[in-house]
């Protein structure tokens, strides 16, 4: 048998056999260890994995393996070393532990310091309390050296000091703080001022005070008076006010004398020829007046502060002569001018408010596509109120997924999630083996979720930060690799077992021929008409009351019809085969794992994996319910009633004459009395041969066949009830009431209704052709 590690075992050719299936148990037992490390199994326990169901010697008896697989370890003591207590040990290497090695391998000792030898305890005190001194005196050492340096003095600068320039090559160890591009704010840029032009002649002298009108012509521009306090409502409504005349600035480097400054009236004065404001002031503003530049004010640079935009447009207006800033001196003290106060200009009329937005009173319906026609649903609605409509939110889920998957490529998907390819993690085979070999594990039960492979294959725990990609990614390409696994989850609980493989019990008769006998679920008539029951009998879904048939109860299944669809979550993919369910039964304190079969095809969808649970507490004709429950979609809840036992004489097939007989059989189940196959009702099915496939393949054969058997003779003809019809026509096959109401009621010309007893047929074995 080949393996990863090939190993020549000793012996004869059934000892090496013996001797390598040993090696791959202990292996798969093991299978998180290192190649290196001891592993270790009893023997009992390597006869056990051996000769298990499914096991490479499976049926052959454990007494006699345990001697010939002793024999066999023993003869390869290089790769099996025995242990205490019946154990042998060895590792994945495929040789025994400590053989061919030494015992101080990879030890510091060894690698490290070859001189190091053990100290008694007096010589490591010793040996501490030296190394305390030496460290004490390295610090004194270098106490005494810093103390000594002289710090040399730094000559004073005979210049100002400018910094370096920093280059791009800088070694600064500060973090920079970048900010990008886009949330840079740029300054503004300030404006040019271009002096005036210097006269060839000094200044004219300060007229004196008491002259009406000063010698240089003074223009005013619109701007905000520094100190000006009063606002726009406030002012007085003349047109004019007193203001104070400031007295000429001087730039701080000219001493200049002190100056008497008289109130004079304020005399209005016209704009300057050169230029004229773009814009008016607005009503109200303050004003301030600018006096004429001097020499010394035309030699320092304009620092004023950032202009309104009444100010720079008069500035672009006038570019030729800028109006020179005041400056406060320091030198001759001025008194504070009074604010002058433009004239109110006229109020601008009132922008035409908008037009009120209407209000929505009706509703605003929107017609969405879906697979059973067009929903309509109304915008006016909230979100949540709409998605409680079932078929209203799968419509939008289908149409939002395809519409961002179908349109764009790099977008992948699995149930519900969407992410985009490229961040998908892509598997090794070493991966895909170990999952394998991890599904084939007897702890498993050969089934596990992607979040126990997530766990215990890939390391990975819910903490991880990349744990939902990589969870997706391990779905994604899982699915991919149908060779080897298949999915038999559902969105909201993702399972996975190995290809061909399923952790359900089969039933006695092949899925195959199950599904052929159920597939008249999926007949377009038959849905219809039960579809018309469904809502005769006003089913919403919900807990499913239930009445076992003799079909259901030998072969442990049960039908995936309209009621089960509307409790049970439908396939996540197209081409899934089915889907795993867990049902508890709180009366026995267990539960079992069944297994859903979609329909595909010519074949109907059932349930199959309860055989244990019919046969073992139930009996044809008991009543149960099935449940939803809060603890997921897959989960489900039977409750059955328990009834005082009993003892009847009941329908069983016997095997061995095949035929069908009435025993004794004592239940304690509460039962449907039209359903329950007792000796006193159905007397005539005592000793009745069963069909054969050919003819069990005929549903009329065999409701002719339940006419016979429960029917009464009237005028050539048998009369019986759709009652005791039903559980006979289901002992050979599955017809759901709905379809055999349809075959007695014209289908056949020889099964027909009685007119005068509702819910009594005919059969007239003369109409049927022979």
């Amino acid at each position: 048998m080949a393996t990863e590690t090939q190993i020549a075992f000793e012996g004869t050719k059934d000892e090496q056999e013996l001797a390598t299936r040993a090696f791959d148990a202990i292996k798969r037992k093991h299978i998180m260890h290192g190649v290196n490390v001891p592993i270790k199994m009893t023997l009992t326990a390597i006869v056990e994995a051996l000769t298990k169901a499914g096991g490479p010697m499976a049926g052959t008896k454990p007494a006699d393996v345990t001697p010939k697989l002793e024999a066999a370890l023993r003869k390869n003591s290089a790769v099996f070393a025995a242990g205490q207590n019946g154990e042998y040990v060895t590792t994945k290497a495929g040789r025994a532990p400590n053989i061919g090695q030494t015992e101080n391998t990879h030890t510091f000792k060894e690698r490290l310091n070859t001189e190091a030898k053990p100290l008694d305890p007096e010589e490591a005190k010793e040996y501490q309390s030296s190394l305390v001194n030496r460290t004490t005196t390295r610090a004194e050492r270098n106490a005494a050296i810093l103390e000594s340096v002289v710090e040399a003095p730094v000559p004073a600068p005979i210049r100002p000091y400018v910094p370096p320039i920093s280059t791009p090559y800088s070694r600064s160890t500060e973090i920079p703080t970048l900010i990008p591009q886009a949330h840079i704010v740029k300054e503004r840029e300030p404006e040019e001022v271009q002096a005036a032009p210097v006269p060839a002649t000094p200044a004219p002298p300060v007229e004196p005070a008491a002259q009406a009108t000063p010698a240089t012509p003074v223009t005013r521009t619109p701007a905000t008076a520094a100190g000006a306090t009063q606002s726009a409502t406030a002012a007085p409504a003349t047109p004019t006010v007193p203001a104070t005349p400031i007295a000429p600035p001087t730039t701080p480097s000219t001493q200049a004398a002190p100056t008497t400054v008289t109130q004079t009236p304020a005399v209005a004065v016209p704009p300057t020829p050169q230029a004229k404001p773009a814009t008016a002031p607005e009503a109200g503003a303050a004003v301030r007046p600018t006096e004429a530049a001097t020499p010394q004010a035309q030699t320092q640079p304009r620092t004023a502060p950032p202009a309104s935009t009444g100010e720079a447009q008069t500035a672009t207006a006038k570019p030729a002569t800028p109006s020179a800033p005041v400056e406060t001196s320091t030198q001759a003290p001025v008194e504070q001018a009074k604010p002058v106060v433009a004239p109110p200009a006229p109020a601008k009329p009132a922008a035409p408010a908008a037009p009120p937005t209407p209000v929505v009173t009706g509703p605003i319906e929107v017609a969405i596509p879906s697979e059973n026609g067009p929903i309509t649903i109304d915008l006016t609605q909230p979100v949540d109120e709409i998605l409680l409509d079932d078929a209203a939110a799968a419509a939008l889920e289908k149409l939002v997924s395809d519409a961002v998957t179908a349109n764009d490529t790099r977008l992948i998907r699995f149930g519900s999630d969407i992410f985009a390819e490229e961040a998908t993690e892509r598997f090794s085979k070493g991966d895909y083996r170990r999952i394998k070999e991890y599904l084939e594990e007897p702890e498993t039960g050969g089934v596990a979720s992607d979040r126990d492979i997530m766990a215990d294959v890939l390391g990975r725990r819910t903490d991880h930060p990349d744990y939902d990609r990589l969870r997706f990614s391990l779905n994604y390409r899982m699915l991919k690799e149908k060779k080897d696994f298949e999915f038999v989850g559902i969105d909201s609980d993702r399972l996975w077992i190995n290809t061909g493989t399923s952790p359900v019990l089969p039933t006695t008769r092949k899925p195959a021929e199950i599904g052929q006998d159920y597939r008249f679920l999926e007949d377009p008539a038959i849905a219809s008409v039960e579809e018309e029951e469904e809502a005769a009998r006003d089913y919403k879904g919900g807990p499913i009351d239930y009445s076992l048939t003799y079909y259901e109860y030998e072969n442990g299944v049960l039908p995936y019809d309209r009621r089960f669809k509307r409790v049970y979550p439908g396939a996540v993919f197209e081409d899934q085969r089915s889907s795993l369910l867990r049902f508890e039964i709180p009366q026995l304190y267990g539960s079992l794992l069944a297994e859903l079969r979609y329909p595909t095809g010519n074949r109907g969808g059932f349930l199959m994996g309860l055989s244990e649970l019919f046969t073992v507490h139930m009996v044809p004709g008991a009543k149960f319910t099935i449940t939803p429950t809060d603890r997921g979609e897959d989960v489900f809840e039977i409750h059955f009633t328990r009834a005082e036992e009993q003892e009847e004489n009941l329908l069983q097939l016997d095997e061995r004459k095949g035929r069908y007989v009435f025993r004794p059989v004592s239940y304690a189940v509460a039962t449907d009395p039209a359903m329950l196959l007792t000796q006193g009702k159905f007397g005539k099915m005592h000793n009745q041969k069963k069909l054969e496939d050919s003819e069990r393949r005929r549903p009329d054969f065999i409701i002719a066949n339940a006419f016979e058997a429960v029917g009464e003779n009237n005028d050539g003809k048998l009369w019986a009830i759709f009652d005791d019809i039903y559980p006979i026509v289901n002992i050979e096959r599955p017809i759901s009431p709905s379809w055999l109401r349809t075959m007695l009621s014209g289908a056949y010309p020889f099964f027909y209704p009685d007119e005068t007893t509702e819910g009594a047929y005919f059969y007239d074995a003369s109409k049927r052709p022979s």
